[in-house]
């Protein structure tokens, strides 16, 4: 998202290599969105877009260039930039663990009321269960995860029309 806004600064600096990123961008976008499983199926993010990571670094590298101009310091450029970018992993690491802890559907459709829900009270607390599990009993997490893969698997199975 921040990537794609910088996309538009980056024009400044080399407006025909951004031209040419930019048409390749939108073709890859197109594509993609033409193709029938376009969501990669079971996947936690759209993993067709990892390719596009040369482009998001330039548009991301531009922003944080024009922030720094903008604020008139590096040195508080810097700052924010690093804070929006841990928040933002942050953000995603949590949202990927809702994802493979099945506190979100791991296909089709997720409630971003649910989502951000679970961001702030579900995810906290159980993510030190968790880490807890990992380091002290593996295997009865590990066993808790094949339970909720197979109760997940058989929803599916029992109602295919809803996934």
């Amino acid at each position: 998202m921040l990537a794609t806004l910088g996309f538009f600064l980056f024009i400044k600096f080399d407006r025909k290599l951004a031209t040419y990123l930019g048409i390749i961008s939108l073709a890859f976008y197109f594509v993609i969105s033409c193709y029938v499983n376009w969501d990669g199926l079971s996947s936690f993010g759209n993993r067709f877009f990892i390719s596009m990571g040369p482009v998001f670094i330039l548009g991301l590298a531009a922003l944080f260039d024009g922030l720094g101009r903008w604020l008139k310091s590096e040195r508080r450029a810097f700052l924010v930039a690093t804070f929006a970018v841990v928040l933002f992993a942050v953000w995603n690491i949590t949202f990927i663990f809702q994802w493979g802890d099945h506190l979100i559907p791991v296909r089709g459709p997720i409630s971003w009321r649910t989502m951000t829900y679970n961001q702030f009270h579900v995810v906290p607390v159980r993510i030190w269960n968790t880490a807890e599990g990992y380091f002290f009993s593996r295997k009865r997490l590990l066993h808790e995860i094949e339970q909720k893969d197979m109760q997940q698997l058989k929803k599916e199975v029992s109602d295919p029309l809803q996934h």
